[in-house]
């Protein structure tokens, strides 16, 4: 997300927002130019990005070409916004209230919630080599650009070794997986199951403060501050 406030209206409810995709060293201050020229000549600047499958230097180098450019620069820990609804917890209790809405507009009995951990577990089981070749070739490129002398079968074994650790715990290897992908393939097996399906909506509105990851929570609150805070100049 590309947040923008000028002047005139930052404190109100209707702050524009665009969603946009910025590519890597994509030439950001044309867009910001393009837009400016839309909103008015004085506004502030927060870029929100996906991690995907960048590496740590890739996503600071990201982040520090666009700090010339907006004020707030956030990009998530995990691949995508999506992967924030990877909580099992959470994902159960979205579950079961869809079972519970519909016995009781059904008057049918209410069926047992599935193992939606069992579930993850399996459906990332199956997007691992995908997940694998996608960090390595990430790796591969980061460091062809930035250390071209870096033997290629020590970078891979590298990635391996990396990737092996954050795989081997349950949930830290939610936050590397395609999370929408995950989502959609939860659902299939739902629907198959016990013909339900939970949308992002619901599953957002069983969060609990503590369910929130720290860094989502950071986020928030620095959008808040982002928000709330006069514009001195461009």
């Amino acid at each position: 997300w590309l947040g923008l406030g000028n002047k005139e209206n930052l404190h109100s409810q209707q702050d524009p927002a665009f969603p946009v995709t910025l590519l890597v060293r994509h030439p950001v201050t044309k867009l910001f130019e393009a837009i400016r020229g839309t909103v008015g000549a004085k506004m502030a600047r927060a870029v929100v990005l996906d991690k995907d499958y960048r590496t740590k230097e890739d996503v600071q180098q990201i982040a520090n070409e666009l700090k010339k450019h907006a004020t707030l620069i956030y990009i998530h820990k995990c691949k995508e916004i999506e992967n924030y609804l990877l909580s099992p917890n959470v994902l159960t209790k979205a579950v079961k209230s869809r079972l519970a809405e519909r016995a009781r507009r059904t008057g049918g009995e209410l069926p047992p919630c599935p193992d939606v951990a069992l579930l993850l577990e399996e459906i990332t089981a199956e997007l691992k080599s995908e997940v694998l070749s996608q960090i390595v070739a990430r790796q591969l490129d980061m460091a062809k650009r930035s250390h071209p002398n870096l033997d290629a079968a020590t970078v891979t074994q590298k990635a391996f070794e990396d990737f092996e650790e954050i795989w081997n715990d349950p949930n830290s290897r939610l936050t590397i997986v395609p999370g929408k992908e995950v989502l959609a393939r939860l659902n299939t097996r739902l629907q198959a199951s016990i013909s339900i399906s939970v949308s992002d909506v619901q599953v957002a509105s069983h969060f609990l403060v503590d369910d929130i990851p720290e860094d989502l929570r950071n986020l928030i609150n620095a959008l808040e501050v982002f928000r709330s805070t006069a514009i001195d100049g461009d």
